[in-house]
C-alpha cells in the first residue's frame, strides 16, 4: 500500500512540475512577444549614427526602411524583428533587407533616444540617436 501511495505522489509531483514548466514557457513566450512589439514601436523613426553623423536610417511603421548618407538616399528595403534564437541572451534579432542584401543585427539597447545594434556578420556595434524633427514627438 505504501508503494502505491509513493507512486501516486511521484506522479502528482511530475504532473505539477510539467504543468509549471508549460505555464512558465507560455508566460515567457507572451512576454517575449510583448517585448518585441514594444521594441518595434520604439524602432519607428529616424536615427542618426553617433559615429558618423552623415549616416541616417529610417524605420517606418509599415516595415520599410530607408538608408541615407550625406543627404542622399542609398537604398530602400524592409525590416523585421524576431526572437534571436542563435544568440538567445543577446536580445532581439533585427533583419534588414536593402537593395536585395540581407543584414542581421542583434538589438542590444533601445530607448526613447538611443539605439544600439550589433552587426552579426562582423561584430560591429552601431550606435544611433533619434532625430527629432519639428512637429514630431521624440517618443515615437
Amino acid at each position: 500500500m505504501n508503494k502505491i501511495i509513493s507512486i501516486v505522489l511521484i506522479l502528482i509531483a511530475l504532473g505539477g512540475a510539467s504543468w509549471y514548466y508549460t505555464v512558465g514557457s507560455v508566460d515567457q513566450t507572451q512576454s517575449t512577444q510583448r517585448d518585441m512589439l514594444d521594441v518595434a514601436a520604439q524602432m519607428v523613426g529616424t536615427w542618426q549614427s553617433i559615429d558618423d553623423d552623415k549616416s541616417v536610417v529610417i524605420f517606418n511603421e509599415n516595415g520599410t526602411t530607408i538608408d541615407i548618407y550625406d543627404g542622399e538616399e542609398l537604398g530602400e528595403g524592409s525590416w523585421e524583428l524576431s526572437q534571436n534564437e542563435a544568440y538567445e541572451d543577446s536580445g532581439l534579432r533585427l533583419r534588414i533587407m536593402v537593395n536585395g542584401e540581407e543584414y542581421n543585427y542583434v538589438v542590444w539597447n533601445i530607448n526613447e533616444n538611443e539605439l544600439t545594434i550589433n552587426y552579426l556578420e562582423r561584430g560591429n556595434t552601431l550606435n544611433y540617436k533619434r532625430v527629432v524633427t519639428e512637429g514630431t514627438d521624440s517618443s515615437n
